[in-house]
């Protein structure tokens, strides 16, 4: 409240902070004392250390300023609090002058970003004196509102310079801003020299509630002039402003010319208490005073913690180059990957051939009659569903031979497309079947025991000398020779011209 005097404090303004550091040195503390209690020398002796450390590390947590939280959230300026993660800084303002409903209590939530400090706030205000659309903004203290004083270079000085900023808020979305002025205060004396400013360029919105309303702010750190660091002091005071009955507008108390001529020739200060306060008005900050703008009086906090992953890295180097570098890293992990999916495969393939080598030669079986089809899906639907007296050996060796017979028509027919499917329908098995049990029987897939059937036929005739390495491609069943070209290198490490005729 500009330019009003001094009042006795009213009501409790707990603050959350260090709670748990402190419960613990006050238990600490407890036992130390018991320590000292008992007659024992050596239990004494222990009491008065414990007393003495336990004393200093509370006077140096005191002496250490609260901190405001690096946010580890997405804030989105909307009103709503849903997306809020802690940590943050929280105090609260408790009105214990009044009975309800005109007792009200708000709670406020504080960190940064880069970008600017982030606040968010519940107001409880069941009767709400909302301010009239024609309103200047020395006069939204006049009307239930709230008001944001930060001094930039935490000077704590007397009364407001020009660092220090008076953020006004009002539960309807208006906000307006007023500084500190030094020559102010030097020619007109003023309690709380301030005077109208631009305003600064906040995100604000507001959003009622069933008890009240409440609040998300950002305050950009270049409307304040200073550059975000972890460790930056800034001195903080939140202010209530609860009218107890509707009322007109008063007159504007910026400081004019005018004004400030009739301020500078007064005998004294004026210290009479505002009539309203206790029963029109009952002003409160979390500090407790009901008098505001005094900076020597605002909270001091600092700024702690750093921005994590791509905040960090855009931060240290750069958008450009954080991008850049993000991409390469993407693309390095893309081309590790591939290149390790291709050398599993190229083993998988290399161990396969060599398992295929070592079995003996068979003939092509037969088809199975049409009239067969029925007979074989029965049995292939029997060997799907284990039953408990399956020999586990037995079913292995069945899925070894059924393999083999799958190679050995492979083997037969590698000009032709020999698909997945077209290799169940020949064996009257599901595709799933097949799967399993060439899974089970040569520890591969389908696609992968055709390629290998037709790179061991491909590596047979280079090394007979009789045909091209276009010829032996189409001949095996590829129709691109550089795909074959680069399975052959894959299975034999070199290039089929490569190959010697034997």
């Amino acid at each position: 409240m500009a330019d009003a005097a001094r009042r006795p404090q009213l009501g409790h303004v707990p603050e959350v902070g260090c709670g748990a550091y402190t419960g613990l040195l006050q238990a600490l503390l407890r036992r130390a004392n018991r320590l000292l209690q008992n007659s024992g020398m050596w239990r004494s002796f222990v009491g008065w250390v414990l007393l003495v450390l336990l004393g200093a590390s509370h006077s140096a947590a005191s002496a250490a300023a609260p901190e405001i939280p690096y946010r580890r959230f997405a804030p989105v300026i909307d009103g709503e609090l849903r997306e809020w993660r802690q940590p943050w800084y929280a105090a609260e303002i408790i009105e214990t002058a009044a009975q309800p409903p005109q007792a009200n209590r708000i709670r406020v939530r504080l960190c940064w970003d880069l970008d600017g400090l982030l606040l968010a706030g519940e107001v409880d205000d069941q009767e709400l004196i909302r301010a009239p659309a024609e309103l200047l903004v020395d006069q939204y203290h006049q009307y239930d509102s709230l008001q944001i004083y930060i001094d930039a270079r935490a000077d704590a000085s007397a009364r407001m310079n020009d660092d220090d900023v008076d953020l006004l808020l009002l539960p309807d979305g208006r906000h307006g801003t007023l500084r500190g002025d030094a020559m102010v205060a030097a020619l007109a004396g003023a309690n709380v020299p301030q005077r109208a400013s631009a305003p600064l360029h906040v995100d604000y919105a507001t959003r009622l509630t069933r008890t009240g309303w409440q609040f998300e702010l950002r305050i950009p750190f270049a409307g304040l002039g200073i550059q975000p660091v972890a460790g930056l002091p800034l001195g903080i005071d939140v202010a209530s402003n609860d009218w107890l009955v509707d009322h007109p507008p008063g007159a504007s108390e910026a400081l004019t010319p005018e004004r400030v001529r009739e301020l500078e020739v007064r005998s004294a200060l004026i210290d009479t208490a505002d009539p309203a306060v206790g029963t029109q008005l009952l002003p409160r900050s979390w500090s407790g005073a009901n008098d505001f703008g005094y900076p020597q009086h605002w909270r001091r906090l600092e700024l702690s913690g750093e921005p994590i992953g791509w905040e960090a890295l855009e931060r240290r180097i750069g958008l450009r180059a954080a991008l850049l570098a993000v991409s390469l890293a993407g693309l390095a992990l893309g081309l590790g990957c591939a290149a390790a999916v291709y050398v599993w495969h190229r083993r998988q393939l290399r161990r396969l051939l060599a398992r295929m080598a070592a079995l003996p030669e068979l003939a092509p079986a037969a088809p199975p009659a049409a009239a067969s089809a029925s007979a074989a899906d029965t049995t292939a639907e029997a060997e799907e569903a284990p039953t408990v007296a399956d020999d586990a050996t037995a079913s292995n060796l069945r899925d070894r031979e059924f393999a083999e017979q799958v190679l050995a028509h492979i083997r037969a027919h590698l000009a032709q497309p020999l698909t997945p499917g077209e290799l169940a329908d020949q064996f009257h098995v599901s595709l799933r079947t097949l799967q399993r049990r060439l899974k089970s029987g040569l520890s591969t897939s389908p696609q992968d025991l055709v390629l290998a059937a037709r790179l061991e036929a491909a590596r047979e005739l280079l090394r007979s000398g009789r045909y091209r390495v276009s010829e032996v491609a189409l001949k095996v069943g590829f129709e691109d020779l550089s795909h074959f070209s680069r399975r052959y290198r894959q299975a034999y490490g070199h290039a089929p011209s490569a190959e010697t005729a034997v």
